[in-house]
């Protein structure tokens, strides 16, 4: 009987019963969108450099010919 009654009495009085998965779950997302930020950062940052790349090898074409 004792057991019953203190299993019952975290959840009596309007109190909800706690949840531990949600935290878990949450750091997760966290930590998959901080993933996804790096690897779009890196993604630009590459396509910057060959951007730069591409243009430093214009010019250079350029003043050959000119």
């Amino acid at each position: 009987m004792a057991l019953i009654s203190r299993l019952r009495l975290g959840r009596r009085g309007g109190e909800k019963k706690k949840k531990t998965t949600t935290k878990k779950k949450k750091e997760k997302k966290k930590e998959k969108e901080e993933e996804e930020r790096k690897k779009k950062k890196k993604k630009k940052e590459k396509e910057r450099r060959r951007r730069r790349r591409r243009r430093r090898r214009m010019r250079r074409r350029k003043g050959e010919e000119e």
